[in-house]
């Protein structure tokens, strides 16, 4: 079963762009990601821009792009719906919004259960259901990514 969750940068202007992600959402392991391979605005924008994403991982970029797929992927690289899966750019290009508000509202349509927030130079993040509460986001630490006791 999938974790879905969104990724989004905010702008300087005040403006939102961001990227749905389908597998692995939850802090111990989307969080963690983020936090410990995108944690420079330069590297978060580029795994935003690639547009929907499948999974993310600690590469952006194949280190072999000629092998590299949806089907056939390779370790350690992000698996993006356009590049390694050739769905239409329109379809899974990075949306835009104006607000936080308007992120979470098309983050609950999207089924979504955590938001990733890169903003002030750190990630945030929150669970759907507390954004959708106006509840304050949390910052990414290495403590609350990790994988929780069983």
């Amino acid at each position: 079963m999938s974790t879905r969750s969104f990724i989004i940068i905010a702008n300087p202007k005040g403006d939102f762009v961001g990227s749905y992600c389908h597998w692995d959402g939850y802090p111990s392991n989307n969080g963690r990601i983020l936090l410990e391979h995108y944690s420079v605005k330069s590297k978060a924008r580029a795994l935003v821009q690639l547009g929907s994403l499948s999974s993310i991982s600690e590469r952006v970029k194949p280190l072999n792009p000629a092998t590299h797929s949806y089907d056939f992927r390779e370790e350690g690289t992000t698996v993006a719906y356009h590049r390694d899966r050739a769905e239409p750019w329109d379809a899974v290009k990075p949306f835009k919004a104006d607000t936080l508000r308007a992120v979470i509202e098309n983050a609950e349509s999207n089924w979504v259960e955590y938001v990733y927030l890169f903003w002030r130079g750190h990630w945030s993040y929150n669970t759907i259901d507390d954004a959708a509460a106006g509840k304050p986001f949390h910052t990414l630490t290495t403590e609350n990514t990790k994988e929780p006791a069983l």
